[in-house]
């Protein structure tokens, strides 16, 4: 499933789903109620409950699940920046010389 690339807030509520495909980075806070959060072929299940949340560790789907009306925050991995010198580390594999960036 697609995501917007950007912070969602996302009221549900109980009993309601929420899957989140090719979750692996992905953070969801709960701002209100209990939520139910679990990784497709994964055994440990979280709770998370207002002021809490949890980053995704695994890529497979995961579900989030209201046990009552909840509110949480969806949001999308941080972009990682390039480490210094990797364009340079780089175009010395691909042309044998060291490169100027």
């Amino acid at each position: 499933m697609r995501r917007a690339l950007h912070a969602q807030r996302i009221a549900l509520p109980r009993s309601a789903l929420y899957p989140i495909g090719h979750p692996l980075g992905w953070r969801i806070e709960c701002e209100a109620g209990t939520a139910w959060v679990t990784h497709d072929h994964h055994p440990r299940d979280i709770m998370l409950t207002a002021g809490t949340g949890h980053t995704c560790e695994h890529p497979g789907r995961v579900l989030v699940q209201a046990l009552d009306d909840i509110v949480i925050r969806v949001q999308p991995p941080a972009r990682r920046p390039q480490p210094p010198g990797l364009l340079a580390s780089i175009a010395r594999v691909f042309t044998g010389r060291q490169a100027v960036c």
